[in-house]
């Protein structure tokens, strides 16, 4: 006859081994959780000691490149667009029809091949850049007084935008409004002064928003003010481009 003899077992003795092999799951995984770890600190310590990353060359190889390249193209990248935005803000392709209408009015006191003299180009950079500078003083102002408008009708604009902040905007457009006038005074040009005065004046009434002024809310002063701006630089360059010949004639 076989007897069975049936031994008890305790829950404390069932939880206690339990709660044993948990134990020993959670320290297993703390083991392979600091394993990695220390192996992904251990690969970018490696890769920081090789100091040198894959890049693509132009025939489509793979080529190693150092840090330091990385780092020239990085600013390059940066000069790049810091350009861009200031190109944008300051519209610069606008400042193109006034450069050649500045050089096409200068050359008509010229009466032969022989009166383009390096005193004629000196003359003629000295006539471009007022005028230049006045253009961008004039549009720049014109984004920071619209650019509540700017952002609902022309969003991509810089200020709009938000690529330049309100400040950056006051300093360049304060910066080209200040050296557009002072530029005819070291010049000692009379006509170039004028010319700049009037186009700061007309471009300035053109968008502020002050009692009688603002023209471009206005169909008739916003037509006088954009006729004014063509006029103006090409009446006053040739007058400088005459009084600069003049003053070239009497030193020889």
């Amino acid at each position: 006859m076989l007897c069975y003899i049936n031994t008890p077992v305790h829950e404390d003795q069932l939880l206690n081994t339990n709660t044993s092999a948990e134990a020993e799951n959670q320290d297993m995984i703390q083991t392979e959780i600091l394993r990695e770890g220390n192996s992904l600190q251990k690969r970018r310590r490696d890769r920081n000691q090789l100091g040198e990353t894959f890049g693509a060359t132009l025939e489509g190889e793979l080529a190693l490149q150092s840090k330091d390249d990385n780092q020239k193209v990085s600013i390059q990248s940066d000069l790049q667009t810091k350009w861009d935005v200031f190109y944008r803000f300051c519209r610069l392709h606008s400042v193109t029809g006034t450069v050649t209408g500045v050089i096409s009015v200068s050359l008509l006191p010229l009466t032969s091949f022989s009166d383009l003299s390096p005193a004629f180009f000196v003359g003629l950079l000295k006539a471009v850049i007022p005028f230049a500078f006045v253009n961008i003083y004039v549009v720049t102002l014109n984004q920071l007084i619209d650019v509540g408008i700017d952002k609902i009708n022309k969003p991509y604009l810089v200020l709009a935008a938000g690529e330049y902040t309100m400040r950056q905007g006051k300093v360049i457009t304060s910066a080209f409004g200040i050296m557009c006038l002072v530029l005819p005074i070291i010049f000692q040009s009379p006509p170039l002064l004028y010319g700049v005065i009037i186009h700061f004046l007309v471009g300035t009434a053109y968008s502020v928003e002050l009692p009688l002024l603002r023209w471009k809310t206005k169909p008739l002063l916003a037509a006088l003010s954009i006729g004014l701006h063509d006029c103006m630089h090409s009446i006053f360059s040739f007058l400088s481009s005459v009084t600069f010949r003049n003053m070239c004639s009497v030193d020889h």
